[in-house]
């Protein structure tokens, strides 16, 4: 039968014999089936097998109302989905906390200068990946756009279209950028900022409260905002006097120097999006960086 009219409890199909109807009886069946209730019907298929064939349908006599198969709703497929991207990215943008942690600290640097030239090989040695995982955050726009996520489009246009100029565009343009000491400060910045945030959405959509990873998501960005993007405006202008040094087209230097001042507006508009979204959320944990802005 077609899908749609299949019972609730599972349907058996079995040869019962080669023998006429009358012949039909319990002893054919299968002990289990022996023993259950259940209701019968004959199907004699009458042109081309002699002796008859009788097929026995049983199903419980309990399950007498039809119901179309259960099939994952687009709700479950979404949150699915979505647990399985926030998972991916936390654990992605953690790895590179984790590499880039290393490199600045590992063996105890005697001095500040020296951990300063360490954050200069940081690009050298993970900017691909830096590139790859954060490119992949270009579907988040997506999300909100298809209405997956309830976040704003225009506000996470304005947070990955940033990154992935940066990533995408002024790196490869102006590789010596890269190796700045800034650019080590702004990858620890969304490396911090995505991993609490990646994990908050991710146990949010598996419904576990995680109380203080809740109050990390919506406090950090007090400190994690103003650092990223810092250091995406200083890239921005060290990019702007490499351009004007090289002495490329007009209309490439000033382009740089137009995002280098539309960076300010640009957090302030972040930092009032979190500020609302902290207040919405009737946080009770009170902090000192909390009664220091708020």
């Amino acid at each position: 039968p077609p899908s749609a009219s299949r019972p609730q409890s599972s349907l058996q199909l079995l040869t019962a014999c080669h023998q006429p109807s009358s012949a039909l009886s319990l002893e054919h069946l299968p002990v289990p089936l022996k023993q259950t209730k259940f209701t019968t019907l004959l199907i004699h298929t009458q042109h081309t097998i002699d002796p008859p064939l009788y097929i026995l349908v049983m199903a419980q006599a309990s399950s007498s109302s039809f119901a179309p198969v259960s099939r994952p709703s687009q709700s479950n497929l979404r949150t699915h989905y979505l647990l399985v991207y926030n998972l991916v990215s936390c654990f992605a943008w953690a790895w590179i906390l984790e590499r880039v942690l290393l490199e600045l600290f590992t063996g105890l640097p005697s001095s500040p200068s020296d951990i300063l030239s360490r954050a200069t090989q940081i690009d050298d040695k993970f900017g691909r990946s830096i590139k790859l995982i954060q490119s992949c955050a270009a579907l988040e726009v997506v999300h909100a756009l298809a209405k997956l996520v309830k976040s704003s489009v225009v506000t996470t246009l304005m947070q990955v279209s940033s990154r992935l100029c940066i990533v995408l565009a002024i790196l490869p343009m102006f590789p010596e950028v890269g190796k700045s000491s800034i650019y080590a400060s702004m990858v620890l910045a969304w490396s911090c900022t995505e991993v609490i945030r990646y994990a908050h959405y991710a146990f949010g959509l598996a419904e576990i409260k995680v109380a203080p990873l809740e109050w990390l998501r919506y406090s950090t960005f007090y400190v994690l905002y103003p650092i990223g993007a810092g250091s995406e405006a200083t890239v921005m202008f060290l990019a702007f006097r490499a351009a004007k040094a090289a002495r490329l087209s007009p209309a490439i230097t000033y382009t740089l120097l137009s995002l280098v001042c539309i960076w300010p507006p640009s957090l302030a508009v972040m930092m009032n999006h979190m500020s609302h979204q902290r207040k919405s959320k009737n946080k009770p944990y009170a902090s000192l960086l909390s009664s220091i802005f708020i």
